[in-house]
């Protein structure tokens, strides 16, 4: 039982034993004082055990409060704290506070350094990176929620793409306005594609659109809401051309769908091997975009291609030797696709099982792909389904959820395995958008990926001009590798547990595209943003990790009431001895005089 009612009880029992003995007393004089004087101190008494609290305004237990501003406080929190010392590294966040005692710093770590007393700090507004928040470690942080962020949350984009690759933009968007608002994703003054958010509500998005040129570009998300504009966003993006793959069909019979394929392929520069086989060890070759070369298994030829596309029936008739061959560049790095067929099944391959069973007759199928916009319509005839594997990646299903490509990893490669054999139909139909992205997306993913010796990765998500922008370099040179961000050198330090990584930080001059590159050509396009840019997503973003570090460190965020910040003081326990004692000696001296 809890002390609290242990209290309770032996204090009401106490009471009633009390009340009783005056009740049966002889001397009835002054009854009601004594019984209140008795009440009053078994009262005492369960107080004096069981001592009461009251909220008192106050900042800190009578501490001077130091309060760190950051962007979207509010001027309404500061009056929930007594005369606090206020700082920022901004001056406009000082200058809008109004508090009478401010301070401006140059940055938290260097104020911490300058004032080791400093032992509790209260953080208003969004908060503070990841990378500030490592300096509190020894500082005991109260964050005090701000007021709800409006506009976008979230959003993500990939910052390359391949030629002919779609370009998606996703986010979360806060629509606090009380009126229906529209995001535009609009590219050189072309309205690409819209998302309508509905008044008072938290809504994800997705946008897409298709660019044709190469190089860098920007396009713009406009949030509007009737006619008034409300803001721009950036949307910067980089189009790589497509590297050239050698692609190796392998068909136990010319069919329309190797015909077509080939086709596409060659469209879209590709360098491609045919093989038909026409009757037992004669087989048709056909090369498009390439020089002939070849085409026995055993030759070693198959170093020269990225990709393998074959049916069943080829696998089944590869030799051992043949498999060993194939199984090989696998493991190397080879990608291998293989089209189910409707009769033909599989048993396995390499150690992938990839159990198809047909599905129930239907005259249309409706496929997602991945990373596109559109959804395929196929022949249901014939079309078999795969049953999911522990260790396979589906990777395309239909309306019905059916999985319909499914991938898994053998060494360095990739195996795919496609029971959608009739893509053809998309051409024939006048569907080629929708080919391609199905193709496209089949093709990446199985593709040989090249290992780059060097890459340069900028691990801000946001980069802005004049704020420390981190950058890692890759690299396997022995000595101190040169990286430069313009015409300025990035000062590096080297990685200790992974020496081939080196990292560094600069400070960018200006807003737009930037370049970040090495002393032996590699070279990576970076874009900075204004202050301004993208700040709601950026609020955020320091929100929640000053969440987490206050709920890592066990202080929960507190919210800030514009009527004061409270807390729970006790009621000193003196004044209940005193009272106690009073009672004591009136009962004392009324029975001994009165």
């Amino acid at each position: 039982m809890e002390w609290n009612y242990v209290v309770i009880i032996i204090s009401a029992l106490l009471a009633l034993w009390v009340i009783l003995k005056e009740v049966r007393r002889k001397a009835r004089k002054n009854l009601s004082l004594r019984l209140a004087a008795s009440i009053i101190a078994v009262t005492a008494l369960t107080l004096i055990a069981l001592p009461p609290t009251y909220k008192r305004k106050s900042n800190t237990s009578g501490e001077r409060a130091i309060i760190l501003l950051t962007d979207g406080f509010s001027k309404d929190s500061l009056s929930a704290f007594t005369e606090p010392l206020v700082i920022a590294t901004d001056p406009e966040l000082l200058k809008s506070s109004g508090a009478k005692s401010q301070q401006r710093i140059p940055a938290i770590d260097y104020y911490l350094a300058a004032n080791p007393e400093v032992k509790k700090l209260h953080i208003l507004g969004s908060g503070l990176p990841d990378d500030e928040l490592q300096f509190l470690k020894n500082t005991n942080v109260q964050f005090h929620k701000p007021g709800v962020i409006s506009g976008f949350q979230k959003v993500n984009w990939k910052e390359k793409i391949k030629s002919g690759e779609e370009l998606w933009v996703s986010g979360c968007f806060n629509n606090t306005w009380g009126k229906e608002v529209k995001i535009q994703l609009k590219g050189l003054s072309t309205v690409l594609d819209s998302a309508i958010i509905s008044p008072d509500s938290l809504a994800t998005f997705q946008l897409s659109c298709s660019p044709r040129q190469l190089g860098t570009a920007v396009n713009y998300l406009v949030v509007t809401s009737g006619k008034d504009s409300l803001f721009t966003e950036k949307i910067p993006f980089e189009v790589e051309p497509v590297k050239p793959l050698n692609i190796f069909i392998v068909s136990a019979f010319p069919d329309f769908e190797v015909n077509f394929l080939k086709q596409w392929l060659a469209g879209s520069n590709f360098s491609v091997a045919v093989r038909n086989k026409i009757s037992t060890g004669k087989f048709s070759t056909e090369f498009v975009n390439m020089d002939a070369i070849p085409l026995n298994f055993q030759s070693g030829s198959l170093e020269k291609f990225d990709v393998l596309i074959a049916d069943e029936t080829s696998v089944l008739q590869l030799s051992q030797s043949e498999r060993l061959a194939v199984s090989r560049q696998v493991n190397q790095g080879m990608g291998l696709l293989i089209r189910n067929e409707e009769e033909v099944k599989l048993p396995g391959f390499f150690g992938a099982s990839f159990p198809a069973s047909p599905m129930a007759d239907q005259e249309n199928l409706s496929v997602s792909i991945p990373g596109s916009r559109y959804q395929m319509i196929i022949p249901g005839k014939g079309v078999n389904y795969l049953a999911p594997q522990a260790y396979d990646q589906p990777l395309v299903r239909d309306s019905k959820d059916h999985i319909l490509v499914s991938s898994t990893i053998s060494g360095l490669g990739r195996i795919i395995f496609s029971t959608i054999n009739n893509t053809y139909f998309l051409k024939l139909s006048g569907k080629s958008s929708e080919y391609s992205s199905f193709w496209s997306f089949l093709i990446e993913k199985a593709a040989r990926k090249k290992q780059s010796k060097e890459h340069i990765k900028i691990a801000e998500r946001f980069p802005v001009v004049h704020e420390e922008t981190r950058v890692l370099l890759q690299t396997g040179a022995t000595s101190l590798p040169k990286l430069f961000a313009g015409d300025s050198r990035v000062s590096l330090a080297q990685n200790a547990e992974l020496p081939n990584w080196w990292k560094g930080s600069f400070w960018p001059g200006k807003a737009g595209w930037n370049t970040v590159k090495t002393a032996d050509g590699l070279s990576t396009n970076v874009f900075v943003f204004n202050p301004m840019d993208w700040l709601s997503v950026r609020h955020v973003q320091n929100f929640q990790a000053t969440r987490k570090f206050a709920e890592q460190s066990g202080r929960e965020p507190k919210e800030v009431s514009p009527g004061g910040n409270y807390s729970n003081e006790q009621i000193p326990p003196i004044f209940f001895y005193l009272l106690l004692l009073a009672c004591c000696s009136y009962l004392w001296i009324e029975t001994k005089f009165l």
